[in-house]
């Protein structure tokens, strides 16, 4: 599933493709990937123009200059992909909206969602009203939008262990197993070590260290595991910096101890025995 870092990878491509050009068209292939709003609001952004993209978390959002905006949450196999024509993907049923822009008269391109497995969601909703939105009202704030104060407040006393904590999107949104599994390495802690345990210095630094991964996997244009390509169909690189995720039984780069995993909130944990050290609570 796209990340934080590979959404707002994809964010800034769209971003530069959009900006300033008006919606001329919308072509609906399977509205299961609709919500009930959008399935009556997508079509009603036809001539308005777009402001500007944000991302909330894993969730994109397009907002347009009529007062709405349109929200895509790609979730496992989502992807967005951006052409001047009009994309001849095999098999055709994976492609789910056609959106079309232009600049006055002028075509300027086809951005289109596809989806494998049809398990990602769009959703158009008024800017005012984004929190309530079907996707959004399930997530937090942002993980790249907390202070430090604000991060180490909202883990702080948590009875559950970090790694399910990082992962719990209310809490905060953005992360998921790959840059969890990343940041907990990067700060030392085990990802089965309680939240109420962590004393202020360590969920200090295990927000510097989530700002250090997050950043340092935009830049690298994300992680590319299988499916996941920006919007200009190019994979990211960051997958070859991973230090556990998917390494297990493999040497630590630090300490060259054996990379261990096991499941934590229903997910693969892998971790460095020797250099995450598991704290109880206190």
């Amino acid at each position: 599933m796209p990340e934080l870092p590979e959404i707002e990878v994809i964010r800034k491509t769209l971003s530069g493709h959009l900006a300033g050009l008006t919606v001329s068209g919308v072509t609906i292939l399977e509205p299961f990937v609709l919500t009930a709003a959008a399935k009556q609001g997508l079509t009603q952004v036809i001539r308005e123009r777009v402001l500007e993209v944000n991302r909330w978390g894993k969730c994109l959002i397009i907002h347009l200059s009529g007062g709405k905006s349109v929200l895509i949450h790609l979730r496992m196999t989502g992807r967005l992909l951006w052409s001047l024509e009009e994309p001849v993907t095999q098999p055709a049923t994976h492609r789910h909206v056609l959106w079309y822009f232009s600049r006055g008269r002028e075509k300027q391109g086809v951005l289109t969602y596809q989806d494998v497995r049809k398990f990602g969601r769009i959703d158009v909703i008024r800017k005012a009203d984004l929190k309530r939105s079907e996707i959004l009202r399930r997530f937090g704030p942002d993980v790249l939008a907390l202070t430090k104060d604000e991060f180490i407040s909202r883990l702080r006393g948590k009875k559950a262990r970090i790694k399910a904590v990082l992962l719990d999107q209310q809490v905060m949104a953005g992360l998921g197993n790959i840059y969890a599994d990343e940041i907990l390495f990067d700060s030392g802690i085990h990802p089965k070590t309680e939240a109420a345990g962590l004393e202020t210095g360590a969920l200090a630094r295990l927000f510097d260290s989530a700002r250090r991964i997050l950043n340092e996997a935009i830049c690298q244009g994300g992680s590319t595991m299988r499916d996941y390509v920006h919007t200009d169909g190019v994979p990211g690189s960051f997958q070859h910096a991973h230090r556990v995720y998917r390494k297990t039984g493999h040497a630590c780069a630090r300490c060259e101890s054996v990379i261990e995993s096991g499941k934590i909130a229903g997910r693969t944990s892998s971790y460095c025995p020797h250099c995450q050290k598991e704290l109880k609570a206190a």
